[in-house]
């Protein structure tokens, strides 16, 4: 059996999930994960700030209303996506957020940007967890995004240490198992009665101002016209 690296793992266990784009900022150690990704037919987009790859997944996750995933190298590049993160928490998008750290074995001898990324991205995600065993990188992706899309939908962040990403397994020992696993739905909004009330009409938002609703794949619909008692009304002036 041929071996595979975390970083070859980490890539299809990306594709097996339904990921089609890539954002992120090329650097050690995720070089041959991100190198990974583009030879399994994932669209890399590299961005010129760490922040700005964690906010254009967010977006991306909200108007195609799936995950979107981000990528960054250790210490300060991760550090760098808690701003689009923390955003992404509070608009409940469901981002997967995954970035390098430095070698597990290594860990608390100062070593190369070592820092502890998963107690600066616990406040700001629903789940953050690390890879500590490759032959579970699968396992522990398709977690990522069931985590993300269930219930309430949010971002969600797992460390990839630099000695797991290169160490090497045989392909017949990686676990396979839960890859690929259907996403769960995320939490419905309600009755339609009670949606009704709170805005909500045809499975589609309205948007508090008046000015329209999003309805799927970031398309935009003007707003109803607006009634009183059975009769049409005059639509508020909105600046």
């Amino acid at each position: 059996m041929a071996e595979l690296t975390g970083n070859e793992i980490l890539g299809r266990a990306l594709k097996n999930e339904g990921t089609k784009d890539l954002f992120f900022i090329m650097g050690g150690p995720m070089m041959h994960a991100e190198n990974a990704c583009a030879k399994e037919g994932i669209r890399p987009i590299d961005v010129r700030h760490e922040q700005a790859a964690a906010l254009m997944a967010q977006a991306y996750s909200r108007l195609l209303q799936k995950p979107g995933v981000c990528m960054a190298a250790s210490g300060p590049g991760v550090i760098n996506l808690t701003t689009g993160v923390a955003n992404a928490l509070i608009d409940c998008a469901p981002v997967v957020a995954i970035g390098g750290s430095s070698p597990i074995s290594q860990f608390g001898r100062q070593v190369f940007q070592e820092i502890d990324q998963l107690a600066i991205m616990k406040p700001c995600t629903k789940w953050a967890d690390r890879v500590v065993n490759v032959k579970r990188i699968p396992e522990m992706v398709n977690t990522a995004f069931q985590k993300a899309m269930g219930g309430k939908p949010g971002p969600v962040y797992l460390d990839f240490p630099a000695d797991v990403l290169y160490s090497k397994i045989s392909e017949d020992e990686i676990d396979w198992g839960l890859s690929g696993r259907s996403l769960l739905r995320p939490r419905p909004m309600g009755e339609a009665a009670r949606g009704e009330a709170r805005g909500v009409w045809g499975g589609t938002c309205w948007l508090p101002s008046g000015r329209g609703r999003f309805a799927g794949a970031g398309r935009f619909v003007g707003p109803p016209a607006p009634r009183m008692a059975g009769r049409p009304a005059k639509a508020p002036v909105v600046g």
